[in-house]
Parts: C-alpha cells; sequence; structure tokens
C-alpha cells in the first residue's frame, strides 16, 4: 500500500488562508491542528503525527486504520464529521495511492 512520507495513507488538506490576521501564522497552524485533534475526526480519519504548510495549502498526514470503502461511508455519515466540513468546506481528503509526487 502506498503512503505518503511518514507512512499516513491519507492526508487532509487545507487552503492555507486564516481567516483572521494573526502575528504568527504559527497560531493558525495551531488552530487547525486543534481543530482536527479531536475525539469525532480522529474516529472518521485517524490521528496525525505530522503537518506541513505546501504552497497555499497545509496538509496533515493522517493515521487511519480504516479502509477506503469504510472511511468513505463514515464521512458520509457521521455527525462530527459533517459539522467539520460546514467549518471547512474547501477540505480535500486525498489517499497516496492517487496522488503523484
Amino acid at each position: 500500500m502506498k503512503a505518503f512520507k511518514d507512512g499516513a495513507p491519507v492526508r487532509l488538506v487545507l487552503p492555507w488562508e486564516p481567516p483572521v490576521h494573526y502575528e504568527n501564522e504559527a497560531d493558525w497552524e495551531s488552530v487547525l491542528a486543534n481543530d482536527i485533534d479531536t475525539p469525532g475526526i480522529r474516529n472518521v480519519l485517524g490521528h496525525f503525527d505530522r503537518y506541513e504548510v505546501k504552497d497555499r495549502e497545509i496538509h496533515f498526514y493522517m493515521h487511519t486504520t480504516r479502509r477506503r470503502l469504510e472511511l468513505k461511508k463514515l464521512m458520509r455519515d457521521d455527525k462530527h464529521w459533517k459539522r467539520f466540513v460546514q467549518r471547512y468546506p474547501e477540505l480535500k481528503v486525498e489517499w497516496a495511492e492517487d496522488v503523484a509526487e
């Protein structure tokens, strides 16, 4: 199975555009990380150990134990995930096997 740099099969991609001005850009990183590091999101996508800012995006490398079809079903049905998507409608979920790097 193909994986990203840190062995994660999935990455969550969000635009790197804070909705408000932060003196220190790392503050926005921590806001996003805290939003993702919740029990509801961990239940769906797993945990992340690493994230990085690339171009105008931030990539969170997710360590899920779920299969792709199971994950897609959860994303469709889980209320925590739906709220997260409403908060960040521009997010993308990418699988390492689909992304050429």
